[in-house]
C-alpha cells in the first residue's frame, strides 16, 4: 500500500505530510478569509500562516537536497 501511495521511505511520508498540512493551513486562512470579520486579525492571522508556511517549505526543501545528495553519494 505504501509503494502505491508513492511512499518508500520515511523521508517520502514526511513530504506528503508537510504538504497536506500546508494544504490544510492554506484553506484554513481562506476561511478566515470570506469571514473577514477583522481585517486587522485577517491580516495578523495570515502573517502567522505565512511564517508557518515558510518554515514548512524550508523544511521540506533542506530535506529534499539532503535526500538527493544521499543518492548522490551511494
Amino acid at each position: 500500500i505504501a509503494v502505491s501511495l508513492g511512499v518508500e521511505t520515511l523521508s517520502d511520508l514526511e513530504e506528503k505530510i508537510v504538504s497536506v498540512i500546508i494544504v490544510i493551513l492554506s484553506i484554513t486562512f481562506l476561511e478566515h478569509f470570506i469571514r473577514w470579520e477583522k481585517p486587522l486579525e485577517t491580516l495578523q492571522f495570515g502573517a502567522a500562516l505565512a511564517i508557518v508556511i515558510g518554515a514548512l517549505s524550508l523544511f521540506q526543501k533542506v530535506s529534499h537536497a539532503s535526500k538527493e545528495l544521499a543518492k548522490k553519494q551511494n
